[in-house]
């Protein structure tokens, strides 16, 4: 009779057996485990931010500090307030504030009148802001400029320039991160103040418009909460458009921007432009000189936002 393992080894040699094969059954099931969470952990994620259509919305909240932000002293000293005022506040009165959202955002004036505010994001450029100046001084008319915080320190005379000529200064934030859903409360609302402490600076006026980079939008068209809710807890109000022809895509021929916007345009209409590009350049005096032979009047957000008001008032 052929002897089999058991009767081949002694008793603590047979225990060792044992106790081997049980740990390579123990590894074994752990392997497949690990393999199953791991099918579950990407099912899960494609479900939940892939194939969802409000995927957009939800977005992985992940903080963009890097070294340089943390020696800079204006953003940690905004970020200093922030944790230790700002946010308790909004965390404490979310409710509130959230309810205040439909009052402080705005994307189109009323429909009554033939107004239309133009706006410029992601300046100043120093190539492109002073002739952006020269042409609204040309046309006697004024716009709203969204800047951006370190770029506003680079070239503080452009800033000034734009206020003192009679145009709105907006908050673009501090760094211009992206996409600005994406970052946790605390930095959006330290990207803000940054901000908004370095157009006080410049023009001696606190800023009161605010405009996301890349839009406060969710995938289903409406108000990031986020957002929306520490700006108005910051005591913005948030601007978005109601007509973006793309020009910060140099790929795009000035004549299709153009005919983008005269197309669509009506009254009460928040154009969205970039201080940035050549084209927007080209396009500007013929867009300026179309609409106005159309009798619309350019303002500036501000004065838009006071005429709809005006305008809804019984």
């Amino acid at each position: 009779m052929e002897a089999s393992w058991y009767n081949v080894y002694s008793v603590p040699e047979r225990i060792d057996v044992m106790r081997s094969a049980g740990l390579r059954v123990l590894l074994t099931l752990a392997v497949l485990l690990c393999v199953v969470l791991l099918v579950m952990g990407v099912r899960y994620h494609r479900h939940h931010f892939s194939a969802s259509p409000f995927a957009a919305s939800h977005p992985p909240v992940v903080a963009q500090v890097t070294p340089e932000y943390l020696q800079d002293k204006r953003w940690v000293q905004a970020r200093r307030e922030v944790e230790q005022t700002d946010m308790p506040r909004i965390t404490r009165e979310r409710a509130q504030w959230r309810r205040e959202i439909p009052a402080h955002t705005f994307s189109r004036g009323s429909s009554a009148k033939k107004l239309i505010a133009l706006t410029f994001d992601d300046g100043p450029h120093p190539d492109y802001a002073p002739k952006i100046l020269a042409i609204l001084a040309r046309h006697q008319i004024h716009a709203t400029f969204f800047v951006v915080g370190v770029t506003a320190l680079k070239y503080p005379r452009l800033v000034r320039d734009e206020f003192a000529a009679g145009n709105a200064i907006g908050n673009h934030t501090y760094h211009h991160l992206q996409p600005f859903r994406s970052i946790p409360e605390w930095e959006m609302a330290t990207e803000i103040k940054a901000d908004g402490e370095v157009i006080h600076s410049l023009t001696g006026v606190a800023p009161h418009l605010f405009r996301p980079p890349g839009g406060g939008f969710d995938a289903r068209g409406g108000y990031d909460q986020s957002i929306a809710t520490v700006a108005t807890a910051l005591g913005y109000t948030s601007v978005m458009w109601t007509d973006d022809p793309g020009d910060f895509d140099p790929a795009i021929s000035t004549a299709v921007l153009t005919e983008r916007l005269l197309k669509h345009i009506g009254n009460g209409a928040v154009i969205l432009l970039h201080d940035g590009g050549k084209h927007t350049i080209e396009l500007l005096p013929h867009l300026i000189t179309t609409l106005q032979q159309q009798r619309y009047q350019f303002v500036t957000v501000d004065e838009l936002i006071r005429q709809s008001r005006t305008a809804t008032q019984p």
